[in-house]
């Protein structure tokens, strides 16, 4: 789901968020290439390297419209978490513009962006074929952890809404495993 890329890309955000020299983050009507380069040369936090969890889960999933059944297996799958560990090595936090900071998404653009003090706040608006899906953030991080909350609303088509609403934590677990 696309939605999945743009909590990933939000994660992104925040994982780049110790690479820099400067201090919080502003933007308007910004892309999101030029955003994630602003919070890179932040140096608003410095993420630790490590072992690092991150856990997802859909708190709220809204499709008016949708077949009985795939409504069903929908409900069934809301409130599962999603488990993902990483190991990130000092190598790629010294290196800003690698990885999933190379991750573009042309067809959306911060309206608003807030980063400063331990605290994210954001809003991004993608244009997506006919269709138009807005995301807002809020979270926390630190260098051993961030959470966020992710509510996106999208027009699947001209009779198809779409809300959602995700929360993402992570953590650092300790030296990298493997």
């Amino acid at each position: 789901m696309r939605t999945t890329t743009i909590a990933l890309g939000a994660l992104a955000v925040l994982a780049l968020a110790g690479c820099g020299k400067k201090n919080s983050v502003e933007a308007k009507n910004e892309s999101v290439a030029s955003v994630a380069e602003k919070v890179a040369n932040s140096g608003e936090v410095k993420m630790r390297p490590g072992q690092w969890e991150t856990r997802m889960k859909v708190e709220k999933l809204d499709m008016p419209g949708l077949p009985p059944q795939v409504a069903g297996q929908m409900q069934k799958a809301m409130g599962m978490e999603k488990v993902v560990s990483a190991c990130v090595t000092q190598a790629q936090l010294d290196q800003p513009n690698g990885g999933m900071f190379r991750r573009t998404m042309p067809d959306c653009q911060y309206d608003s962006f807030s980063m400063g003090g331990g605290k994210v706040e954001g809003k991004m608006t993608c244009h997506r074929g006919p269709g138009l899906q807005t995301m807002t953030m809020s979270g926390s991080y630190g260098p051993d952890d961030s959470a966020m909350t992710l509510t996106t609303e999208a027009q699947v088509d001209a009779k198809m809404p779409m809300n959602m609403t995700m929360s993402m934590t992570s953590h650092r677990t300790g030296d990298c495993t493997g």
